[in-house]
């Protein structure tokens, strides 16, 4: 019996199941926009709330320029002892980490050419038996 509800009939009539999961997929899809919608008007309130507590007929207002600062060179300025004690520390690091990872690849390395000789020896072992 369970074959036949499955079954598409001969006249091309949809079977009770596929009738039931078209109105599923009707149903997830009307949700889905409800929800979709429901945040659309949600973010809308946002945008106009915001709107309100600002005013963006100055935009350049909100922008804060300190005086006399004028911008300049990274090279032109001085590093000041906080900025060259982290780059070092920075690069003494950095050379840690490149020792570090020269010994796991050599770990690696290794822990192939073992698996391979295992391999090896099995694969032999099993020719000569």
């Amino acid at each position: 019996m369970q074959l036949l509800r499955q079954m598409q009939l001969p006249n091309g009539a949809d079977t009770v199941r596929s009738q039931q999961a078209q109105d599923r997929l009707v149903k997830l899809k009307s949700d889905q926009l409800k929800q979709i919608s429901f945040y659309f008007r949600k973010l809308r309130a946002i945008y106009d709330k915001c709107n309100e507590q600002v005013d963006f007929n100055d935009i350049e207002s909100l922008i804060p320029i300190k005086e006399g600062d004028s911008p300049t060179k990274a090279e032109d300025r001085p590093a000041s002892d906080l900025i060259k004690y982290q780059s070092e520390e920075y690069k003494e690091i950095m050379t840690q980490l490149a020792a570090k990872n020269r010994q796991i690849k050599e770990v690696i390395n290794y822990l192939r050419d073992i698996i391979w000789e295992i391999n090896t020896m099995l694969s032999t072992r099993k020719n000569f038996d």
